[in-house]
C-alpha cells in the first residue's frame, strides 16, 4: 500500500481517538498532538524495508531522522541474521511487517528517547509525554500491518509463521482503505456516547470487521 494512504489511514484514526481522548480527559492538548506525531511516524515504520520507504526521505530530515536510526540499529541486524540463516525476515513485508517487529521498534525508539532524557536528568517529567509518542507509534505501525493484510500481497502478522494474511485489495488502491479507515474511525465515535473505553472496543470490533470482509 501507498505512503501516504498509510499517513492517511493513521491521520483519520488517531484523529478519531484524540477526540475520545479529549473529551474524557484522558490526555492532555500536548499529549494528544504526540500521540497522532507517533501514529504518522509509526505508520511509515514497517516500510523501512522497502527500496523506496518515505521513512526515509532525506527530502524531509524529520522521517529521515527515524528512517536512519531504524535502519542501522534494527533493520541491519535482522538483514544480517537473514542473511546467516538464509531466511526472508529483512524481505519488503518480512519481519518488520509482523507484530514482534512493530513491538520491538516502539521498544526501541521508546529506550532511546528514555534514555537520552535519563542523561538530561528530564525523565520524571517527560515520560508521560514520551509514552503516549510510543503508544502513538504502536497504533500506527498496527494499523500499517492490518491494512496491508487486506491486500493481495498480504502480511505474516507473527513472523515465525508460515501462512499469510491476504486479501483482496491491490496494494495501489487509495479510496477503498481510506473510506474503510474513516466509516471505522467514523462509527467508533458513537461508543463517546458510552466512555472512551466503548469507542476504543467499536473502533477495534469495526476494523476486525473490515479485515475479515476484505481478506480470504
Amino acid at each position: 500500500m501507498l505512503g501516504f494512504v498509510h499517513l492517511l489511514i493513521a491521520l483519520i484514526c488517531a484523529i478519531s481517538i484524540s477526540i475520545g481522548m479529549l473529551v474524557f480527559g484522558v490526555a492532555n492538548v500536548f499529549q494528544i498532538i504526540l500521540f497522532v506525531l507517533g501514529a504518522l511516524i509509526g505508520a511509515l515504520i514497517p516500510d523501512i524495508d522497502a527500496a523506496k520507504s518515505k521513512i526515509l526521505n532525506f527530502r524531509n530530515p524529520f522521517l529521515a531522522f527515524f528512517g536512519v536510526f531504524t535502519k542501522i540499529f534494527i533493520y541491519f541486524p535482522v538483514a544480517f541474521v537473514s542473511f546467516v540463516s538464509r531466511s526472508t525476515a529483512s524481505l519488503h513485508r518480512g519481519f518488520f511487517h509482523s507484530l514482534g517487529g512493530i513491538v520491538i521498534t516502539s521498544a526501541f525508539w521508546f529506550g532511546l528517547f528514555y534514555s537520552f532524557f535519563y542523561i538530561l536528568k528530564l525523565e520524571a517529567m517527560l515520560l508521560p509525554f514520551l509514552i503516549w509518542f510510543s503508544i502513538g507509534m504502536l497504533f500506527g505501525a498496527f494499523l500499517h500491518l492490518l491494512y496491508d493484510a487486506m491486500t493481495r500481497e498480504g502480511i505474516r502478522f507473527f513472523a515465525v509463521s508460515i501462512r499469510k494474511t491476504i486479501g483482496d485489495l491491490n496494494s495501489s488502491s487509495v479510496a477503498v482503505p481510506i473510506v474503510v479507515a474513516a466509516l471505522c474511525s467514523g462509527f467508533s465515535l458513537f461508543g463517546l456516547l458510552v466512555s472512551f473505553n466503548m469507542q476504543i472496543i467499536l473502533f477495534a470490533i469495526f476494523n476486525a470487521i473490515a479485515l475479515i470482509i476484505f481478506t480470504r
